[in-house]
């Protein structure tokens, strides 16, 4: 942890006005379309009293398997590969800070020419099934207080929900009842450094660090005998209290 996010939580003053990082919203326009046709088909007839109650049920019909599902699958790597692994995830969309920007066009620009190549493979099988690829990027004006006000919101609700679950010792997977409950907020937290400059995107630094840590100290407590509620309190989780503090508005 930097100096001065220390010397804040030591002398317990608010800490510096959060700051946004320079950045987009990215809006993924991608999908897929033909091919693929429904037919209704009737079921049943059931008379109640002067009722008539008619079921129906949908078949689908796909014109070629192998190639609406080869499209469909690389259309879906918009999402799963390059927003995922680039972007933080907000309530008001995929934020993309400058930093990133030429990266996650570049991974956009090669799901877009293995789409394309699977449309013309589809042309040529006589599949009428086309995949499209496209993310729009506007830009944030990241001063303004509403902005900022949705990012902290966001950001402090991860930072909450990880810390309550590290309290109880929430991560142990205990299949088939149970599983890990962190490992849902650090995907949902996952990049969230970037949303932020400077000191801000120090805290939260330190927060993810701390947590990966204590997930581990609390699963070794665990195992030797301790209870997980037990383990949790014992858990030095100062970062991730700072980083709440923070980002609390």
């Amino acid at each position: 942890m930097s100096g001065a996010v220390q010397q804040a939580a030591g002398a317990g003053r608010r800490p510096p006005r959060v700051k946004i990082a320079p950045g987009f919203i990215a809006v993924n326009i991608s999908g897929s379309s033909g091919g693929v046709s429904y037919v209704r088909q009737h079921v049943s007839v059931e008379h109640r009293r002067a009722a008539k109650r008619v079921a129906f049920s949908n078949v689908m019909i796909v014109d070629h398997t192998r190639i609406v599902r080869a499209i469909d699958a690389a259309v879906k790597k918009v999402d799963d590969t390059v927003l995922r692994h680039l972007t933080v995830k907000t309530s008001f969309g995929h934020f993309v800070p400058d930093a990133v920007v030429d990266q996650l066009r570049a991974h956009v620009d090669e799901v877009r020419a293995l789409v394309d190549e699977l449309n013309e493979q589809a042309a040529a099988a006589g599949s009428r099934h086309r995949g499209r690829v496209g993310v729009v990027l506007a830009r944030l004006d990241v001063t303004q207080p509403d902005l900022v006000a949705e990012c902290c919101r966001t950001v402090a609700g991860v930072i909450a929900d990880i810390l309550t679950v590290l309290r109880v010792g929430d991560v142990v997977d205990t299949l088939p009842d149970h599983r890990d409950a962190l490992r849902p907020l650090l995907l949902r937290a996952k990049n969230i450094e970037t949303i932020a400059v400077g000191e801000s995107s120090a805290v939260l630094q330190a927060a993810m660090q701390t947590a990966r840590t204590a997930r581990s100290a609390i699963r070794a407590e665990i195992v030797g005998g301790a209870t997980p509620a037990a383990a949790g309190s014992a858990a030095d989780l100062a970062a991730i209290e700072l980083a709440l503090g923070w980002w609390s508005t």
